[in-house]
This record gives C-alpha cells, sequence and structure tokens, in this order.
C-alpha cells in the first residue's frame, strides 16, 4: 500500500513539473507572439514585393507603358476624391471592374509598394481597403487617386495600427514633417516629403481632397493606439527623388521587437534555472 501511495505521490511531482514547464513555455511563446507574427508579416511582404519585381522585370516595355497611360487615364477620368473612412467597414461602390484592372501586373491585386525609412516599413500596396488586404497589407482608397503622382492627383492610402499579427503602420506616429517616404508602381519610383500630420474624427475626410495644383499622397491610419476613435492623416507632397536614399536608422530601431526578446530571454532564463535546480534535488534525493 505504501508502495503504491509513493509511486502516484512521483506520478503527481512529475505531472506538476510538466504543468509548470508548461505554464513557463506558453509565457515565452506568448511573449513572443508578436515579434514572430511580425516577422512573419515582414516576410510575406517581403515575398510579394519580391515577386512583384520579378513580374515588372519580365513584362516588356510596351505593356508596362500601357499600365502605367491607363492609371494616368483613370485618374484623369475621376478629378474628384469620393471620400469615406477606410476602416469603418462600409460597402463603397467605387471599386468598379475598372478600378480593379488599372495596375494589376500581377493579377493578384497589388499595385506597387511603399517604403518609409524613418520607421523602417516596407509594405505591398493592394487595390481596395477589405479586411483581408488591410491584415497584411497596405489597402489603396477607392475613389482616390491611383498612386502614379502628376498635378492634381492625391492618393490616399490605409493601413491598421496595432494589430497583434503585424506593426503595418503601427509606428506612423514617429514619422515627421521633412521625412520622406517613397512608392514603387511599376518601373517607377516616386518620392514624397511629409508637410502635413493631422489627426481628425473618422468623418473629416476634407484633408484628403484634391488640390488641382498639387500631387499629394496621404497614409492614414487609426488612433489613438488601442482606441482608434480618430484617424492618423499623414500627408506627402511629391518632390525629387533622391540620388542616394535615405539609409539613416530609423527612430524605433530599438523599440517593440528588442522589448519581446527580452521578457522571451528572461522567461527562457527563468525555465532553465527551474529545471537545473530540479534536477539537482532529483540527484540529492537519489544520492541520499
Amino acid at each position: 500500500m505504501g508502495k503504491k501511495k509513493q509511486a502516484r505521490r512521483k506520478i503527481f511531482h512529475k505531472l506538476k513539473i510538466l504543468l509548470i514547464i508548461l505554464c513557463f513555455t506558453v509565457g515565452v511563446l506568448g511573449l513572443l507572439y508578436p515579434y514572430i507574427s511580425e516577422a512573419w508579416n515582414r516576410y510575406l511582404n517581403r515575398g510579394t514585393i519580391g515577386n512583384y519585381d520579378r513580374i515588372v522585370k519580365q513584362t516588356d516595355e510596351k505593356r508596362k507603358n500601357e499600365l502605367w497611360k491607363a492609371a494616368k487615364v483613370y485618374n484623369r477620368k475621376h478629378p474628384v476624391n469620393t471620400l469615406y473612412d477606410a476602416f469603418s467597414g462600409e460597402k463603397k461602390s467605387n471599386a468598379d471592374s475598372e478600378y480593379e484592372k488599372v495596375l494589376n501586373v500581377n493579377g493578384e491585386g497589388m499595385m506597387g509598394y511603399l517604403e518609409i525609412p524613418a520607421i523602417d516599413m516596407t509594405l505591398s500596396i493592394y487595390h481596395g481597403t477589405s479586411a483581408k488586404v488591410l491584415r497584411q497589407y497596405v489597402g489603396h482608397l477607392p475613389g482616390t487617386s491611383l498612386p502614379v503622382g502628376g498635378k492634381g492627383t492625391h492618393a490616399v492610402l490605409s493601413a491598421h495600427r496595432g494589430l497583434p499579427s503585424a506593426k503595418l503602420f503601427t509606428d506612423l506616429d514617429q514619422v515627421k514633417k521633412g521625412d520622406l517616404f517613397y512608392i514603387y508602381i511599376l518601373d517607377h519610383a516616386m518620392a514624397y516629403e511629409v508637410d502635413q500630420i493631422k489627426v481628425v474624427t473618422p468623418d473629416r475626410v476634407e484633408d484628403m481632397a484634391i488640390d488641382p495644383e498639387q500631387d499629394y499622397v496621404t497614409l492614414v491610419t487609426c488612433t489613438p493606439y488601442g482606441v482608434n476613435t480618430h484617424r492618423l492623416l499623414v500627408r506627402g507632397h511629391r518632390t525629387a527623388f533622391p540620388a542616394k536614399p535615405d539609409t539613416a536608422a530609423p527612430r524605433n530601431a530599438s523599440g517593440m521587437n528588442w522589448k519581446y526578446l527580452i521578457w522571451a530571454g528572461i522567461a527562457a532564463a527563468v525555465i532553465l534555472l527551474f529545471l537545473a535546480g530540479y534536477r539537482r534535488r532529483k540527484r540529492k534525493r537519489t544520492q541520499n
């Protein structure tokens, strides 16, 4: 009877140890999740951008010129932006069949990509602002100018902020006036200098209207972080593409990712210390 009780106690003790290890492991994975998911999203974006660049390179010049001209014609036919909140979940009829075809070089809705050196972010730009697009990429707001530049155009690009699975525009509030961001469409590269940063309510859309004399792009996301009652608008005007694009360290270079790695490292160290202590105690009991 005593042996059975002792065996049950050993089994219970082992189960307790396993449960503790499991809890610590889940904790470590929980701390690492934002870092891992963000790394995965960057990997996905690098893949889509690399694939896009390959397709553009393989496309003959005549076809690329046709796609570029079609986008310019589309913008001339839409001299006024039809504006609404990209994050409202409302269905709009602006995404017509013509819109879906213009700049759809890879047949999957990707029209180009956006680079923001100040926050170390490069993201694919897709047609529309569907939930599927905004989970991983930047969405072009239908009803606004296509991002091919030119006087009398104003493209609006939207992305989420604060998603646990991807940073996207999480650090957009760190962008400052005078910063540059770049848009790559087909084999064209365009630079925009930030000249206006505003926080507005979702119904205030007039700042995204077209100015007949300007070439604007506005980046839009939700704010405040985690509350999302307002919209952060970061507008840039077209400027000359620099001979040497900005390679300075981004403002968030030592930000969120390191925090998660440090906490994960601490948790892993605690697990290892616990296991080492358990093995020492077990050895002592065996020797005794």
